[in-house]
């Protein structure tokens, strides 16, 4: 009981795709519904000459026995008839599923429709005070240049005109 069976390689898509199309060619006696002593003799015949035809075409030292193929073809006829029965499942048409669909389809558009002017009055009010910045900016600089202007006597024209017309 202390060995534990090592756990073997993932199949590969080539594999699995080698599986399925080996078991296609001997479907009708692998897939038999018939369980008697004869007919599960021959799905054993079957079974191992799919084995011996997988392990013969792949050129890897990994070889999968009779048993880790049947399991890993039957786990993928279920995963198939699983996916085909989601695909082909009849929708559900009751009146309470739809309405609670169509309320919280409503609440989440709302929810959306209030996000949205959430982030264009962040916007609107970004671009404002970008604006206001500039401004402020531009006036700082207009001063600064008057103030430069001033101390050194070099008065603008409107400036000295101003200052000559208040003169008495």
């Amino acid at each position: 009981m202390d060995k534990k069976l090592k756990r073997s390689h993932n199949f590969t898509a080539y594999e699995v795709a080698l599986l399925i199309a080996l078991v296609k060619e001997r479907t009708s006696e692998i897939e038999c519904r018939k369980s008697d002593t004869d007919t599960n003799k021959i799905k054993n015949e079957a079974r191992a000459h799919v084995c011996q035809k997988f392990n013969s075409h792949l050129k890897q030292s990994i070889c999968r026995d009779v048993d880790v193929l049947k399991n890993k073809y039957n786990n993928e006829k279920k995963k198939y008839a699983d996916e085909k029965r989601h695909l082909y499942a009849p929708k559900q048409n009751n009146l309470r599923s739809n309405l609670g669909r169509w309320a919280s389809s409503k609440q989440a558009l709302a929810a959306l429709q209030i996000e949205c002017f959430k982030k264009e009055h962040d916007l609107k009010l970004k671009h404002a005070q970008e604006k206001l910045d500039e401004f402020i900016r531009l006036q700082r600089l207009e001063f600064e240049a008057r103030i430069r202007l001033i101390t050194n006597g070099n008065l603008p024209n409107d400036i000295q005109t101003k200052i000559n017309c208040s003169k008495p």
